[in-house]
Parts: C-alpha cells; sequence; structure tokens
C-alpha cells in the first residue's frame, strides 16, 4: 500500500503552469528522489504535497486519505512534514526554540524523549542548543531545519535540497544520517536534490522532472547508469 500518491496534480501560478499532470507513488520505508533542474517543478511538487499551495486540480493521497483540500498543520499532524529549501530556521530562535516549535502539533510528553533522538542524530545541535540559529552555519542550519522537522514525529519527511550550499563533506555525512533513519526508524523520505549522483546512491526509486512533468521513473541504480539522465544530471560522470 502507498504512503502518498499524487493523481495527475497541477499547479498554476497566475497563467504559468507550475506542475502539470503529475502523478508519483512513495511506499512505507522507501527513499525516493525527485531529480530535475532549477525551476523543473520539483520545490512546487513538495510545496503543495505539504499544502503550502493550492493545486489547480488533482488528488493527493496520504495514508489512504486525500489531503489536498486539508489545511497544513493537519497533514503535519497526520505524519507529513517539510524541511524546505534554504532551510528556513527562525533566526531570532534559538536551537531549542526551533525544535520546540516544530513540535507543536505533538504531545508535551514527547517533547523530550523527541528532543533526545535529534541531539543523538545531530549531536552539534546540542552544543549549541542556546545558541540563536542566524549564529549557526548553513550546514548546522540544514541539521536544525531537518531536526525541527522530524520533532513533528512525520512517517513521511519531505526535503528539499538538503544539500544546498553547504560542504561536500557535511553533505555526505547528512546523507548518512538521513539513510540511518531510514533504516533504523523506517522513516520514508521524498528528497528533491539537484546533487543527482548523491540522492541517487541512496534512492530506491526515482522521478525526473522537467518543465512541471514527469519525463522518467525507474530505481535509483537505473537512473544512475542511464546515458540519457548521466549527461543531463551526472555530468556524464560513469561511476
Amino acid at each position: 500500500m502507498s504512503l502518498l500518491r499524487l493523481n495527475n496534480l497541477c499547479v498554476h501560478y497566475g497563467p504559468i503552469v507550475g506542475i502539470k499532470d503529475i502523478s508519483l507513488e512513495v511506499h512505507s520505508g522507501e527513499i525516493i528522489a525527485l531529480l530535475g533542474a532549477n525551476g523543473a517543478g520539483k520545490t512546487t511538487t513538495l510545496q503543495c504535497i505539504s499544502g503550502l499551495l493550492k493545486q489547480k486540480k488533482g488528488e493527493i493521497v496520504f495514508k489512504g486519505t486525500p489531503i489536498q483540500n486539508l489545511p497544513t498543520h493537519t497533514r503535519v499532524q497526520m505524519g507529513l512534514s517539510q524541511s524546505p529549501e534554504g532551510r528556513m530556521v527562525f533566526p531570532h530562535m534559538t536551537v531549542k526554540e526551533n525544535l520546540i516549535l516544530g513540535a507543536f502539533t505533538q504531545k508535551s510528553k514527547y517533547l523530550s524523549h523527541d528532543m533526545e533522538k535529534v541531539f543523538h542524530l545531530f549531536p552539534r545541535l546540542e552544543e549549541r542548543i542556546h545558541h540563536m540559529a542566524s549564529l549557526l552555519s548553513g550546514g548546522e542550519q540544514q541539521m536544525l531545519a531537518i531536526g525541527r522537522a522530524l520533532m513533528a514525529r512525520s512517517e513521511l519527511l519531505l526535503l528539499d535540497e538538503p544539500s544546498l550550499g553547504i560542504s561536500p563533506l557535511l553533505m555526505a555525512s547528512i546523507f548518512q544520517k538521513l539513510k540511518e533513519l531510514n533504516a533504523n526508524d523506517g522513516l520514508t523520505l521524498l528528497i528533491a536534490e539537484q546533487n543527482a549522483h548523491s540522492i541517487l546512491k541512496m534512492a530506491h526509486r526515482g522521478y525526473v522532472l522537467e518543465n512541471g512533468e514527469v519525463i522518467k521513473t525507474a530505481p535509483a541504480s537505473d537512473l544512475l547508469h542511464d546515458p540519457v539522465i548521466k549527461e543531463a544530471y551526472l555530468g556524464g560522470i560513469s561511476h
């Protein structure tokens, strides 16, 4: 049974088509890569799933329930959360306060336990617990954005360009942590990412977007070795 399913989803920005008739499926426990160049529709797709954008038409089904007309906070309560592009942490709040806000839909009895889980995943955040988010490095802010989303007790985590603006070494570390969450906790991940090579190495399947449409879907290993995908998104690399 699919955890998430999009059926012919369309989003318009006035007369401009953001995404057109996108259909995709995410099964529980999967890591799904959403690939495409800037402007392909990756962010639009994620924002529509999370309720930040309204679809023109189409259906979003989460855990068997149509959610396309539900408000964002209800979707979060159901177990769907997002770590947005550019991190979007609250700069004038501390690390601890940002994490607490991430748990606003949850019962307070879980707060300490869930915060400890985030600190176990990202020890650097515990070291910075009383620091203002604006004082964190780009990589630390990315950890905080992911940690804040996890505080919602997510079953499905949407990640929008998690490698943006951070070093390759730190990117590799964060991707490894995400793989551990998937393997150990069964967290399902839908990741929009321009760094196609890194994400395809950890994903189970991938969808390729172009001009707001899905042009290809396949197991991640197949996409990694597809000559067309390699030329367009992997710089022609052969490994």
